[in-house]
This record gives C-alpha cells, sequence and structure tokens, in this order.
C-alpha cells in the first residue's frame, strides 16, 4: 500500500494524511506483533496509541510511567522498524503519557498539539473506540469520616497511624490495621478516603478481584497493576480475603506492594487478625509482616457511650425529635458490649420501632426491639424467613427475590426485603448480598439508602415496614 504525503504549508514537515495514517497504524501494529511475539506484545505494547506525526517523528502515548519507561528501554527501536516497514517515513519516536482513568471509564483525548491526530473524531478518521485502563475505586459512605470517628482507648492508636498517613507524617510505607468484624477498619480507611480525595485509592478485596477479572480481558496485566502502584496512596480493605485465597492475586498484589515500597508510596490494608496469627500466602504475609501493624479492640465503656451519641446525632439530623432517653442510652451502653456495628445495628432497630409521631421507644419499648442483643429473648429472623414474609406480601415467590430479574414488580419487594434484613439482623453487607442471589454489596446498600429515603417522606411505606417487622418477628 502506498502512503501519501502532503505538506500543510511551503517547507513545512511532511506529515501523513489521517486516512493514510488510520489505515497504516494496524499494520505497523501487526509488524510489531510479528516482531516481539503475541506475548510480549500484549503485555508491554498492547495499549500504545498513535496520536500524530509531525516533522519525521511518531508521537505515541501509554496510560502509564512504568509502560513508558519500560517501553523506551526496551522497544524503542524496534517500534521505529515496525513503523517504516508499515510505511510511514519517520526516524524518531517519541512516548508520552496519555491519562488513565482510576475511578471511571475515559476515552483516550485527541493531541492537542500542531500535526494531524491520529486516532480523533473527525470525518476522516474515526474514533478508534479504545478505552483507558480503569481500577474502579470502592464507594466512599459520606458517614464515615474522621468526624463521625468516635476515639477511645480501644483504637486511639489506629485513628492516629491513619491521620499520619493522611497528614504526611507517618515514619512507615506500609500501615495494617487489624481488628475483629465491625470494630471500624472499614470506617478509618473510608474516613482517609475522604480527607486524601482525590489523591487516595480506597479498594475492597472484592472489588480488587472484580477490577483485576474484568482488567485481564481487556488491557495488559501492567496496565492494571500500575494503576494500583501510582496511587499516591493506595487503601486495600478486607486484604484477608486475598491472604487466604489462590495463589495468583495474591501474588499480584505483592508485586504492587513491593513496587509501591520502590517508590516510597504509603499503602494501608485492613485485616481481620494480628499479621503474626494469620495463615495463608506466605509471600504476601511476609510483605505484611514488614509494616506497622496496629490493632482495633472492643470499645469500653466510655467509647461506647460516645459511639451512640455521635451515632445518634447523625441520626437526628435525617429524623428530627428521635431522641433516646437516658436509660434507653445506657442500656446501649451497659449491655452491648462488643463492636460499633451492634450498636449501630441496635439504633437501627430503635428507628424501625419509634411511634407514629417519630419518637423514640421507651425503656420497655427498647428491650423488646433489641431484645437479644441484651440478654432478652427476642426472635432472631433469618434472611430465608425475611424473603419469605416479604414475598407473601407482595405476591412474589423468595426465588423471585433472589432472582436476577428486575422487572418492576420484584424491585420494590428486593429492596425491601434487603432493608429488612440490613435492620433486622447482624449479617454484613456482603453476605446478605450473598443470600440474595450473589449481589454485590453495594448494590444491598443502595437498596438500604433508597428505601431510608423513600420511608422518610412516606407514611404509608412506614407503616408498610413496621407491619412487616412484626410479621417477622412473629415467624422468627
Amino acid at each position: 500500500m502506498s502512503i501519501v504525503i502532503t505538506s500543510t504549508s511551503p517547507g513545512a514537515a511532511p506529515v501523513l494524511m489521517a486516512r493514510a495514517a488510520a489505515a497504516a497504524w494496524p499494520q505497523a501494529r501487526a509488524a510489531l506483533r510479528s516482531a516481539v511475539g503475541a506475548d510480549a506484545y500484549d503485555a508491554w505494547l498492547g495499549s500504545l496509541h498513535l496520536e500524530a506525526l509531525r516533522g519525521g517523528t511518531a508521537h505515541l502515548t501509554v496510560p502509564t510511567r512504568f509502560l513508558r519507561t519500560w517501553i523506551e528501554q526496551h522497544h524503542r527501536d524496534v517500534i521505529l522498524a515496525a513503523l517504516r516497514k508499515a510505511g510511514f517515513a519517520v526516524d524518531r519516536v517519541e512516548i508520552a503519557l496519555r491519562s488513565v482513568a482510576i475511578v471511571t471509564p475515559a476515552r483516550c483525548r485527541p493531541h492537542a498539539g500542531g500535526g494531524v491526530p491520529v486516532g480523533a473524531p473527525s470525518a476522516d478518521l474515526p474514533q478508534s473506540g479504545v478505552t483507558a485502563p480503569v481500577v474502579v475505586s470502592s464507594p466512599l459512605d459520606g458517614r464515615m469520616t474522621f468526624d463521625t470517628f468516635a476515639v477511645g482507648a480501644a483504637n486511639r492508636l489506629a485513628h492516629a497511624a491513619v491521620r499520619s498517613v493522611v497528614e504526611g507524617r507517618g515514619e512507615f510505607l506500609l500501615l495494617v490495621v487489624h481488628g475483629e468484624t465491625g470494630l471500624g477498619k472499614t470506617h478509618l480507611l473510608q474516613a482517609a478516603g475522604h480527607a486524601l480525595a482525590p489523591g487516595a485509592l480506597y479498594i475492597s478485596a472484592e472489588q480488587l478481584r472484580f477490577s483485576h477479572d474484568a482488567a485481564s480481558r481487556a488491557v495488559p496485566a501492567a496496565v492494571w497493576r500500575s494503576a494500583l502502584v501510582e496511587a499516591p496512596v493506595l487503601m486495600l480493605d478486607d486484604l484477608h480475603i486475598l491472604v487466604r485465597a489462590g495463589r495468583a492475586l495474591p501474588a499480584e498484589v505483592v508485586h504492587i506492594l513491593d513496587q509501591r515500597s520502590f517508590r516510597a508510596l504509603p499503602t494501608v490494608v485492613a485485616v481481620d487478625l494480628p499479621v503474626g496469627k494469620m495463615e495463608g500466602e506466605e509471600r504476601l504475609l511476609s510483605r505484611l509482616k514488614g509494616g506497622l501493624d496496629v490493632g482495633l479492640g472492643l470499645p469500653e465503656e466510655a467509647l461506647r457511650r460516645d459511639i451512640v451519641i455521635t451515632k445518634l446525632a447523625a441520626i437526628a439530623e435525617r429524623h428530627a425529635g428521635f431522641v433516646l432517653p437516658a436509660d434507653v442510652i445506657d442500656l446501649l451502653v451497659t449491655a452491648i458490649a462488643k463492636s460499633p456495628r451492634d450498636l449501630e445495628g441496635a439504633l437501627a432497630r430503635l428507628l424501625l420501632h419509634r411511634g407514629a409521631d417519630g419518637a423514640a421507644p421507651d425503656l420497655a419499648a427498647a428491650e423488646r426491639a433489641i431484645g437479644d442483643l441484651v440478654g432478652v429473648r427476642r426472635p432472631n429472623p433469618s434472611i430465608e424467613t425475611i424473603q419469605r414474609v416479604v414475598g407473601r406480601r407482595y405476591h412474589v415467590t423468595p426465588l423471585d427475590i433472589r432472582s436476577a430479574r428486575r422487572t418492576a414488580n420484584l424491585v420494590k419487594p428486593r429492596q425491601v426485603a434487603m432493608w429488612l434484613a440490613k435492620t433486622m439482623t447482624l449479617r454484613s453487607l456482603p453476605e446478605i448480598g450473598r443470600r440474595f442471589g450473589g449481589r454485590d454489596h453495594t448494590t444491598v446498600l443502595h437498596a438500604f439508602r433508597k428505601i431510608e429515603r423513600l420511608r422518610d417522606d412516606d407514611e404509608e411505606l412506614a407503616a408498610e415496614l413496621q407491619s412487616l417487622a412484626q410479621a417477622i418477628e412473629r415467624e422468627a
């Protein structure tokens, strides 16, 4: 195929016409793949884009600094040879960065300088449609900030360590926060995410696995890895899930931690046990043992009181008039000696059982509402019971509620059942999601928040939810 050469003005450097460049670039890529081999091409050169040709120079872009450095050191000559083989009259290759979306997908933008952009949307040259590699951050809960994190003896050290990372005072590159479920690990990491936004990437182990699987079908592994390596601050939540998983993804995390340490970039991870007591992939555990390991303990009584007061203040912003009597607060503080999440679950139940006028329950009503938490016998419903009662009310089956179908007659009962599961049980969001057909925890959180908003404005729905809760308690 002949390549047509033209000039923008007398004496100007020759520039490939847009159509010719668009036609020749796939040939150059094919020549490049043939020269280095399919595996090396997919790993290092698959994300290479030709942006423009000016004055005998081919301007190429890649999504990360890591790839740019590697290609410049190992593949510059072979790229030049492939371009010439495809008919490009070039004697020099320049490689620059293009922006990579970490939170949302982004299209590669056309070159803003002179010359003819290759891949720019125009009549002569259609957009390539290539999407930049993406690592999607897990959602941050607006309620989980440092302002809403009550500090006491059980969590003071962990709180101070995470704050030191946020403020750039940390004397360590890897911080490991350990603690049992519900003690505040996620709250601390998300608070740091809010404080550092947009200079941090917060991602759960579940989301990391999903991101890795999705990226493996679309982009070279090095591109996906580099987005995590280059985040100014990286926070990995529930990493114990990967420590105990198979070898592939933990090996990727090992590489990411090594590269971040080499670049002196801070990383914060959350796990459920002290690193010394964990079992799993040895290389990953070895890296975690090299970090500062701080723990979250069960909250003491003074901290539990602070937690209740802090959470009540947040509830009062959404539900005016909901004020717990002093004896009910004392009941919560003295009788629930477990995690902040247990206290949050108890408050959610009390909110569910508030009176028609919005007033908080008195002591007797509170004991009935949270009896299983404070030693008073109270039915403990299963998620299956909740699905059965809700299905009966809305004339659908539990199988319908758990199904993947999204028809209008199923959306409301499914979201109501998720809301009731969140408020009436102590199951975690991921566990609830699994019981609802293997859904993601973010789906459960979305349903819970939606029903919360609707309930505040719809008295009929509020009464319906209370009636359902009572029916569930009777069947439990």
